[in-house]
């Protein structure tokens, strides 16, 4: 099985005069690599129309399966003014190959999952308080998503929420491939 794995396509930022869209290349390489689906991380836009189009066209042109995550970008709606961040996840969701709290089974032994997951901080630079984070504004620098993205929750309240979707989603991942077991 080839799958073809990528992300951060950033589609309307990588325009270049005269070169071809991202798009296309994308579809050369997975033509050429001989691949039996794709799957899209996250990130192929600044806006939620301009990302569902993409796929569409991807899944349309490549004849794939082709799965997807949305990314934090994917949630802005920068062309569309579209605040309700709920409204472009349920119509992400719409989308077959969206992955968010759903399994995709891939020929009688591969199972894909994806997360949208969030912010949680875990990772993030220790000098700086939950409540920093919480602000999303640092160093006189604002992370776009607070402009941009409205859960209607905390970021910590959302990325729970999050997790306990995908956790309860493992028991239809049980269903979708009934021999199949998570390797930790």
């Amino acid at each position: 099985m080839r799958i073809g794995v990528i992300s951060d396509l950033h589609v309307d930022l990588n325009e270049l005069a005269g070169e071809p869209p991202v798009e296309e290349a994308l579809l050369e390489v997975a033509a050429e690599s001989e691949l039996d689906g794709l799957i899209v991380a996250g990130d192929i836009s600044n806006d939620a129309s301009r990302s569902l189009a993409v796929l569409h066209l991807l899944k349309e042109r490549s004849g794939l399966p082709v799965l997807f995550v949305p990314g934090n970008h994917d949630y802005w709606s920068k062309d569309n003014g579209i605040r309700d961040t709920w409204h472009l996840y349920r119509q992400f969701q719409m989308f077959d190959g969206c992955l968010s709290e759903r399994p995709y089974l891939f020929g009688d032994e591969w199972v894909v999952v994806g997360n949208t997951g969030w912010y949680d901080y875990t990772l993030g630079e220790p000098e700086y308080s939950h409540d920093e984070f919480e602000r999303m504004h640092a160093m006189d620098r604002t992370w776009q998503d607070s402009l941009y993205v409205n859960w209607g929750m905390s970021n910590g309240t959302f990325t729970a929420t999050s997790m306990s979707a995908w956790n309860g989603s493992w028991p239809s991942i049980a269903a979708v491939r009934s021999s199949w077991s998570p390797i930790c």
